[in-house]
C-alpha cells in the first residue's frame, strides 16, 4: 500500500446535516466516502442507481480540520478518498451513534463551504 497526502479539501455528497456526515452499516469496511473534485464525484456515481444530477448538493471539508481519523486514498476509484476512525474499533460506535458521535461533529466542524450545487 502506498502512502498519499490527503488533498486540502474533500467533497462529500449531501447536505451539511449529521445524517450526511456519518458512516452507514454498508460503510463499515470502507469509511465515509469523499472526492477530490466534482468531476470525480460525478464519474463515481454515473453508473449507479443514484447518479449525481445538476442541482444535487455537496459540502466541502477542509482536511486540516480533521482529527481522530485517517484519510485514505481509494486506489480503485479515481479521486476517491475514505475517512475512517484512527481507532478501527470506534467504527462500531460511530455507526450506532451516527448523528451524535464526536466524529460526525468533527466532520461538521470541518465544513468550509456548506452547500455547493452540482453544475
Amino acid at each position: 500500500m502506498r502512502l498519499y497526502s490527503a488533498p486540502a479539501e474533500l467533497l462529500r455528497r449531501g447536505a451539511p446535516n449529521p445524517g450526511s456526515l456519518r458512516p452507514a452499516e454498508k460503510d463499515r469496511a470502507s469509511g465515509v466516502s469523499c472526492f477530490e473534485t466534482e468531476t470525480a464525484m460525478k464519474k463515481a456515481f454515473a453508473d449507479t442507481a443514484n447518479p449525481i444530477e445538476p442541482g444535487d448538493t455537496y459540502v466541502v471539508l477542509e482536511t486540516s480540520r480533521l482529527w481522530g481519523v485517517v484519510v485514505v486514498r481509494d486506489e480503485t476509484v479515481e479521486g476517491h478518498w475514505l475517512i475512517r476512525p484512527a481507532d478501527p474499533a470506534e467504527m462500531d460506535t460511530w455507526i450506532k451513534d451516527r448523528p451524535t458521535h464526536r466524529l460526525t461533529a468533527m466532520l461538521q466542524a470541518a465544513i468550509i463551504k456548506p452547500v455547493r450545487k452540482v453544475r
